[in-house]
This record gives C-alpha cells, sequence and structure tokens, in this order.
C-alpha cells in the first residue's frame, strides 16, 4: 500500500462540549484521539503532521476559517472527520453542532456548521480522494449536500477527473447516534477503529473504505445499534484505505491478491460472503458504454434505496405470449454464455438493438402504459415525463405536485386500463416535520390531477402498484407497511405490517410490491431482506420466502402466477414456486468490478411470455437470464463504470418488443425480435 501521505490530509473536527445547558456533552475529544492513533498506526500509517484536530470551536465563522487553509494543498486523499451532535434546521439542512450553538430553530442555523457550507469549503481541495465521515445524528442528511463536495463543476459529470468521494454515516435521516453514557468512544468511532485494528478475515491485503463500511455495519446492526449509512461517486470506495490486520496469503503460493480488486460481496448480506472474484485488473470501458452520472443537486447513493425497478408487471400479465429474440453472448461490458450454446439449443441469434436514448436527467422509475404507446418516468425534480414511445418524444410534463420535490418521483404505475397514473409524490423539502407519505393519482388522457392519497405518519412512498382488475392499488411506505386503497373510493381501506415494522432494525422500508397475475396474492420486499407473501382478501400473511440475512432486493411475479423471482442477495435472484413456497432456481452474474451495493442485483421483471427474466445490478449492469435453462441469455451495458449511482430502471413493453432501460440522466430502448 502506498503509504506516502505528503499530499494527504486528514481534518478530524469535533465538539465535546456546549454552553448551551440542554445539550449533552460527548467524548468527542476522546474520538479524536483514538482516531489520530488509528491512523498513525501501523494500519494505516499516517504522519502526524498530516493529521489537522479541530475541537471544541465556538462558531462557524471560526471552524470555516481554520477549514479553509487545509484543504488547498491536499491533491492526494482529503478525509474529514467529524464527531458531535447533529441538528435538522426548519429548511431541512443538516447542522454540525459547535461549542456555541444554540438549540433554538430560529438561532440554529447561525450558530451551528452548516453541513452544506461545510461541503462549500472542502469543494476548494484539488484531493484526488475525498472521504467524509459523519458520526453524529441523522447523518445520511449529510448526503444531501455531498455533491458540493466535489471540485470542479457543480455537474459530476464534468467535474475534476479524480476517484471522487466516499461518504459513511453513523446514522440515517431520522435516526440519532448513540454514545454509551460515561462512556469513552461513540458506538459509531469504536466499532470503525476496531475494524481497521482487527481487520476483516476473507478480504485483501489492503481494506477499502467501503470494506470497512460493511464490516462495521453488521457489527452494529447485530449489537441493535443505529444502522450507518454509505454512499459515494467513481472509484473512491475502492482507495486503499488500511492494511488488514486479519489477511492470510493463500497457502499454495504465499502471494497476496491484488488489494485494488474486490474479492468478496460486501453487500447486505451480513456473512460477507459472495461468488469468487477474478484477481486481474478489469477490462478498460467499451466506447459504446454509456457512462452517465446522476443530476448532480440529487445527491442520492443511498444503498438499499430503491434505487431500481423492472416496472410495468401489472400490465403485462394479460398480454399475448410473444417468444424474445435474444442472442446467447454478452453485448459489450458484461458476460454471458457463448453464442454456440445458443446454436444447440435452437435458439434465435439476433441480439438486442439499442435504436433510441430519449434524453432526461434524474430518472428514478419508469413504466409502460398498457397498450405500450407511453413510457412515464418518474423523476428527481418532482415531476412525471410523459414520452410517446413511437416518436420518442415527450408530450406531456405533470407538474402540479405538492412542492419542490425531496427525493423527487420514486415509483410510477400505470392502471390496467391505461387511464390512471398514479406517482409516489415525497416528502417535501422545508417540512421535515411532516412525515406523511403521498400518492398523486393523474388522468392520463387529460393529464389532469384526480387525487391525491395521503398516508399518515409513513415517512416516505417507496413503491406503487395496481392490482391486475385496477380496483386497488397498494403503496409500500419506510416504516413497514403497505397500505391498501380503494381507487374509486380514494381511500385506504387496509394496512399490510411486515415483520420488519416491529423488527429491532433501523432499515424497515418496503422497498418492492408487485400483485399477482390473478390479484389474490401481494409480494414484498423489504431493505432488511424480507420477502413476504399477503393474502390480499383477507389481509393475512401467507409466507415468509426469504429472512433478514438474505439483502436487498425486490420482486416479480411470473406471468403464470406460479413463479415468484426476488433480487435477494449479491449477484443472484432467487426463484420461488409461489404454491408450495420452496426457492426451485438460483439465477447467477458476475461482475468484476462490483462489489458491496454494487453488487446487489436490485430489481427484477419477467417478459410478458415468461421466457426471460430481466435484472438491473447496482453497478449498471442490465443481466437477460433465460428462465427454462436459468442460464444468461445476454447483458446490455454497463451504462456507468461503478458506484452505487449506477443501478438501471427498465421495463418490457406490454407485448415485448421493446425493453426499455435507463440510467439517471438516460432512457434507452431496445428491439428484442
Amino acid at each position: 500500500m502506498n503509504r506516502d501521505r505528503s499530499r494527504s490530509r486528514a481534518i478530524l473536527i469535533g465538539t465535546s462540549y456546549y454552553r448551551d445547558l440542554g445539550i449533552r456533552p460527548l467524548p468527542a475529544d476522546t474520538c479524536i484521539s483514538a482516531m489520530v492513533d488509528m491512523l498513525t498506526g501501523d494500519a494505516c500509517g499516517w504522519p502526524r503532521e498530516r493529521i489537522i484536530t479541530i475541537e471544541d470551536v465556538d462558531s462557524p465563522r471560526d471552524a470555516v476559517m481554520e477549514l479553509v487553509a487545509q484543504v488547498r494543498d491536499v491533491t492526494d486523499l482529503l478525509l474529514v472527520y467529524y464527531v458531535g451532535h447533529g441538528m435538522r434546521t426548519r429548511d431541512g439542512q443538516l447542522a454540525l453542532a459547535l461549542t456555541g450553538t444554540v438549540r433554538d430553530p430560529e438561532v440554529l442555523a447561525d450558530s451551528a456548521l452548516l453541513h452544506p457550507r461545510l461541503m462549500e469549503v472542502l469543494r476548494g481541495s484539488p484531493a484526488a480522494t475525498k472521504l467524509m465521515v459523519l458520526d453524529c445524528c441523522h447523518a445520511e442528511m449529510g448526503m444531501d449536500a455531498d455533491f458540493l463536495f466535489q471540485s470542479g463543476p457543480a455537474d459530476l459529470t464534468d467535474g475534476y477527473p479524480v476517484d471522487g468521494l466516499y461518504f459513511m454515516g453513523a446514522s440515517t435521516r431520522y435516526q440519532k447516534a448513540k454514545a454509551p453514557i460515561g462512556g469513552r468512544l461513540t458506538h459509531f468511532t469504536h466499532t470503525f477503529i476496531d475494524v481497521v485494528r482487527t481487520g476483516i478475515p476473507g478480504k485483501p491485503a489492503e481494506l477499502t473504505p467501503q470494506q470497512i463500511f460493511v464490516e462495521a455495519r453488521v457489527r452494529l446492526l447485530r449489537a441493535g445499534l443505529p444502522q450507518p449509512v454509505d454512499g459515494g461517486v467513481r472509484d473512491a470506495y475502492q482507495f486503499p484505505f488500511a492494511r488488514n490486520a486479519a489477511f492470510r496469503p493463500p497457502p499454495d503460493t504465499g502471494a497476496a491478491p491484488d488489494a485494488r480488486t474486490p474479492t468478496g460481496a460486501d453487500g447486505d448480506q451480513e456473512d460477507g460472503e459472495g461468488p469468487p472474484r477474478s484477481t486481474t485488473a478489469p477490462p478498460a470501458v467499451p466506447p459504446d458504454a454509456l457512462p452517465v452520472a446522476p443530476k448532480a443537486p440529487s445527491g442520492r447513493w443511498r444503498p438499499g434505496r430503491r434505487a431500481l425497478l423492472l416496472a410495468g408487471l401489472g400490465a403485462t400479465a394479460g398480454a399475448v405470449a410473444v417468444p424474445l429474440g435474444l442472442y446467447s453472448g454478452s453485448s459489450p461490458g458484461g458476460t454471458a454464455d457463448e453464442p454456440e450454446k445458443a446454436a444447440a439449443s435452437g435458439g434465435p441469434r439476433r441480439a438486442p438493438e439499442r435504436y433510441a436514448t430519449p434524453r432526461e436527467r434524474g430518472v428514478m422509475d419508469v413504466a409502460f402504459s398498457p397498450g405500450g404507446s407511453l413510457l412515464a418516468l418518474g423523476i428527481d425534480d418532482g415531476t412525471i415525463a410523459l414520452w410517446d414511445v413511437a416518436s420518442r418524444q415527450r408530450k406531456a410534463t405533470l407538474t402540479d405536485f405538492t412542492g419542490p420535490a425531496h427525493l423527487g418521483v420514486t415509483s410510477v404505475a400505470f392502471s390496467p386500463d391505461g387511464a390512471v397514473l398514479a406517482g409516489a409524490d415525497s416528502k417535501m423539502r422545508g417540512k421535515d416535520a411532516v412525515r406523511d407519505g403521498t400518492i398523486s393519482l393523474w388522468d392520463v388522457a387529460t393529464r389532469k390531477r384526480l387525487a391525491t392519497l395521503t398516508d399518515p405518519d409513513t415517512v416516505s412512498v417507496s413503491a406503487v402498484a395496481f392490482s391486475p382488475r385496477g380496483a386497488i392499488l397498494a403503496s409500500a411506505n419506510g416504516i413497514g407497511t403497505i397500505s391498501v386503497w380503494s381507487v374509486a373510493a380514494r381511500a385506504r381501506i387496509g394496512t399490510l405490517t411486515s415483520v420488519v415494522a416491529k423488527a429491532p432494525t433501523t432499515t424497515k422500508e418496503v422497498n418492492s410490491i408487485a400483485f399477482s397475475p390473478d390479484g389474490t396474492v401481494l409480494a414484498a420486499s423489504t431493505v432488511a431482506g424480507l420477502v413476504e407473501l399477503w393474502d390480499v382478501a383477507t389481509y393475512e400473511k401467507i409466507a415468509t420466502l426469504a429472512g433478514f440475512a438474505s439483502g436487498v432486493g425486490s420482486v416479480a411475479f411470473s406471468p403464470d402466477g406460479k413463479v415468484l423471482a426476488g433480487a435477494t442477495a449479491a449477484y443472484a435472484v432467487h426463484l420461488w414456486d409461489i404454491a408450495d413456497h420452496k426457492e426451485i432456481a438460483t439465477l447467477t452474474y458476475t461482475d468484476e468490478r462490483a462489489e458491496g451495493a454494487a453488487a446487489v442485483v436490485n430489481s427484477v421483471a419477467f417478459s410478458p411470455d415468461g421466457t426471460v427474466l430481466a435484472g438491473g445490478t447496482g453497478a449498471g449492469m442490465l443481466v437477460l437470464w433465460d428462465v427454462a435453462t436459468h442460464k444468461i441469455a445476454t447483458t446490455l451495458g454497463r451504462f456507468t463504470t461503478f458506484g452505487n449511482s449506477s443501478s438501471v430502471l427498465a421495463t418490457f413493453s406490454p407485448k415485448g418488443r421493446t425493453l426499455a432501460a435507463a440510467l439517471v440522466g438516460k432512457v434507452n430502448l431496445w428491439k428484442l425480435s
């Protein structure tokens, strides 16, 4: 590992005591001392003079003045760590408490260091790699402004061409970080340091920030402590951060693998295991790959969110079966079986043909209308774009949502008759105290809002789905429940409560739902890994197919309703028999460039004839499996080169002739026959 830190700097910021007696003191001083010891120890090898500590600063002005002088000469690695109280201002910003901070909402924004202001200061550094660690309450809110951390223009696509930013925080948006009463260290900092010092068995000789985070996350969750969060852009998450104290060379050669190459799946699987990984350097990005970064202001890189959904399943249930023409070879950037295998099986040899790339920014979800003529795109600015598929032109924009979007339109779904479009409005900026989720219903013909369904105290709406007959709308939310709505009455008529809602986990979001083709069963998956089946008539749970150790994913029914697909583990999609609730197959793929959250198949969709299953990955690949053989038919992409921001959104047209796939910023249309 390169131990030259002469062009790097670590800035450790902490607040231990507060003049406002209503703010509880924290052991920030001992946390900073412990971080210094860790960084200067054998595992990290930092020289002490390249570590700056900024402790118990009185005002945000004083903090900014100290920071500005420390960031401008850093060209390699800039590490910024904050430990203290995190608070929320009235307009939804994260405020990092200082000694002179006052809790009064009228004064808080002027007496604390606002996280966006910190990001503006740090943006002035030309550092190639930037690591931000927030050990405070509501740390996830820091992701809202982390785009400011990147040097160069505001658009990250054209920014400073370096490894980028990796962020980790001690708590989610609505959660408080914890420190033991009278303890020397906060729980998060103690765990982070302990992982670095003890190492991680089975990992390479050098540990990356993401590998350290994943191991720390597992330990914290197993201890019943708040869930940490992470995210990033470009390759910062792969930076060689520390020597792995638990590394043991392979016994046959005694040589260490290339430490910059991932060797395990550091996703949401708590055992941290995954399929064997290549130790060779990844190939160069092919010329026709489509690297597209997310729109900078969104800053949306959260692992475990419903970043990817392969939609349109309700509309395809009754479609005419049209066999798909898939070439059993790889498109650039992916891997697949050899073409000869397709010829031996009698399969067609024509590759999917990309024929259009309508331009959009910030796409969060995509759905075909039942007739296949319209494509609805949920956008992160709070609008829905309606595109005419034949002309590839935007026909309308639905804009009269209830205010500026906080997360954007996270889910869209057409009713089976195509007359109504549902869109999940997210919580609005500046209204963090309002935790209600809302769903807008639109008349597709007139482009007018028909109704707004409000789901009190549900934090957010992550997915919406119509029943096959269109009488019922289900909506999944952030507190572990599913609301069932009467579309005609515009009223909630039932609530399904997942086990995760009452479980000792901080990850309670139901991130995917799907009705069976006959409308009798509703399947749901949670960010914590549960896959559950519900009886739509009685609201009773039928079965639990996967448990908490399974990871993140979503669900989709086959057109005949006999099989449920669930993307519930890294590099794999599971198929369950609905009749006996047993797993019948596991579909896998490999990707040398992806690990952790990027390696997860986040979502799945069956083709209308049930012969193909599409799965999109967190690293920008779209994989198509042959359902009969359980083998990869082809891969499309890669759409970007790496990272948690690279998830693909995709959907089959109702007749299966077209596949639409979107990475945030681009929509691609393929002909499949």
